[in-house]
């Protein structure tokens, strides 16, 4: 597993990334992680834009909060279990297709 961070949407770093996947020849899947919800934040660019990049039979993945109206869990509690499930599914490699 690699983590690497998107700093900027635009310009979008179409060399930098494109670069940075070309290092991982065995490379199977990507897979974009956030704490906003699935339609808010970088995902609705990224999903848009990374398809384009990935070599032949590499997907692309996604990790974060499901769509929601607000940004918010709205509870302490819940926004900390939400945090902890995006980090440990991260970390055991479970994303749900693009």
């Amino acid at each position: 597993m690699a983590i690497a961070r998107a700093e900027l949407l635009y310009p979008f770093a179409k060399e930098q990334l494109t670069q940075l996947i070309a290092s991982y020849p065995k490379l199977k899947e990507i897979v974009w992680v956030q704490e906003e919800p699935r339609n808010m934040g970088a995902w609705s660019v990224m999903q848009r834009r990374m398809p384009e990049l990935l070599p032949k039979g590499v997907e692309l993945g996604y990790i974060g909060r499901p769509p929601r109206a607000s940004t918010g869990e709205g509870y302490a509690v819940a926004h900390t279990k939400e945090q902890e499930r995006i980090v440990l599914t991260t970390l055991m490699g479970r994303a749900d297709p693009a």
